[in-house]
């Protein structure tokens, strides 16, 4: 899928396996990271680890809104 974001448009996919396609269409190495997008932090203990109680808060406190945090995945 294709979506808008603030500053341009994002190449998504909504299963795991089409993440192959996704970094081939975007000509990236597997060394670079992908944007996640998920639809409530109650869901983020699923996709990543250490988040500090300080920065879920944090992310409670400043989402919705135009952030984007950089997370160690699970």
């Amino acid at each position: 899928m294709i979506y808008p974001t603030d500053t341009t448009y994002g190449i998504g996919c909504d299963r795991k396996r089409a993440i192959d396609r996704v970094y081939r269409i975007k000509e990236a190495g597997r060394d670079k990271p992908l944007t996640f997008i998920l639809a409530g932090l109650e869901d983020l203990s699923l996709y990543a680890v250490g988040v500090s109680n300080y920065a879920y808060r944090l992310m409670r406190k400043l989402t919705p809104g135009p952030y984007t945090f950089v997370l160690k995945a699970s």
